[in-house]
């Protein structure tokens, strides 16, 4: 018998994602754009191309961009917001909350229909999202990923009721002492993932992949390992450093390292730039010859791509994952339903591990 909890949040989603589709008439026969052409609009690269949606062009309050061609948006222009016309409708692509609600106002002074990329999507996706639901395995998720969905839909900031610590690790079986466990790490950063996994593994596992693309973050992530491998007294070449993207097929592509925190590149066929060139990976072909049981993945967009790679070596070790899907609208529902659907008998959760929008993760086990 469906719970209670199950049945009151899909309600509130339906009511919610119905309000929002009326707002979908407003877009029909316009032209859609898009309002910011930051960090932002490039993780959301994969969402236009799955939702289908061509903008005519961009718009920024930065005068620094206006003119200059939005790479990932196939050459387009940005545009000052002072361009946009009447016949436009606007998706404003942001996820600071300050940021957006100015941007709001802004065009709700020149009387301009708008509405959040994420709550665009959401709206024409709201069966995908309902199926997500149902497939949950507890109500704590279901609670979670539908408040998830209504703080996106409406700006709002975070509740900390759906925030939870151990990142990765919070669910029992991810944490469980496994020492025949091979741990893929799918975006390794600087290692901090690999380290907290041999913690919790009390330095007994039988091997670890980390794969990290950015050169700055590969040499921390070097060293770290160099470290660890020390301070745990662990066999040499027990964690396996590979400087390399994870992708849809094994291929060479090349690297646009970012300026900004963290390790968001951009990985793409273009390899005119032999300095800047990487390998990716599919899964399926690194790991033709050796079992896995964990896989991590946070890689800026590109896990949709990374489970299709990997689709063989989830059907034969049916591996634990932890896949985040927060990166943009469309991996909401399409990471988990795209699991769902090689049969391989996972059960799925969901927890969030930020006080704000990020981090997000759906664990399948």
């Amino acid at each position: 018998m469906e719970s209670y909890s199950r049945r009151k949040n899909k309600k509130m989603i339906k009511a919610l994602l119905w309000k929002s589709s009326q707002k979908l008439i407003k877009a029909q026969n316009k032209r859609i754009v898009i309002f910011g052409a930051g960090n932002t609009s490039e993780l959301y690269v994969k969402c236009l191309k799955t939702e289908h949606i061509t903008p005519f062009c961009w718009f920024d309050n930065d005068k620094r961009k206006i003119g200059n061609c939005v790479i990932w948006g196939g050459g387009s222009k940005i545009f000052s917001p002072d361009k946009i016309e009447k016949d436009m409708f606007v998706l404003i692509s942001s996820r600071n909350r300050n940021m957006f609600d100015s941007i709001s106002r802004q065009l709700d002074g020149i009387k301009i229909p708008y509405m959040g990329i994420d709550e665009y999507v959401f709206a024409k996706r709201t069966d995908e999202l309902l199926s997500c639901i149902q497939l949950l395995e507890d109500d704590k998720s279901v609670e979670i990923f539908s408040e998830l969905i209504r703080c996106r839909i409406k700006n709002l900031p975070i509740p900390d009721s759906v925030f939870e610590g151990n990142q990765y690790f919070c669910l029992p079986r991810f944490a469980a002492f496994n020492p025949k466990e091979t741990f893929v790490d799918c975006g390794a950063f600087c290692g901090d993932t690999t380290e907290q996994f041999i913690f919790k593994r009390f330095g007994s596992f039988n091997k670890i992949f980390a794969f990290e693309p950015d050169k700055k973050n590969f040499t921390a992530l070097k060293k770290r390992v160099a470290r660890l491998t020390e301070e745990w007294a662990l066999e040499e070449n027990k964690i396996i450093c590979i400087q390399a993207g994870i992708g849809l097929k094994t291929e060479q592509g090349s690297i646009e390292e970012k300026n900004d925190a963290g390790s968001r590149i951009s990985l793409t066929k273009d390899i005119t730039d032999c300095a800047n060139t990487i390998m990716i990976y599919a899964l399926d072909d690194y790991f033709k010859n050796q079992c896995i049981s964990f896989i991590k993945a946070d890689i800026e967009s590109y896990e949709i791509d990374m489970l299709r790679g990997a689709e063989l070596t989830i059907k034969r070790d049916h591996p634990k994952l932890a896949i985040a899907i927060y990166h943009n609208a469309s991996d909401m529902y399409q990471i988990l339903l795209y699991l769902h659907s090689l049969n391989a008998g996972y059960k799925f959760a969901i927890r969030h591990h930020t006080p704000d929008d990020y981090d997000t993760i759906l664990y399948a086990y």
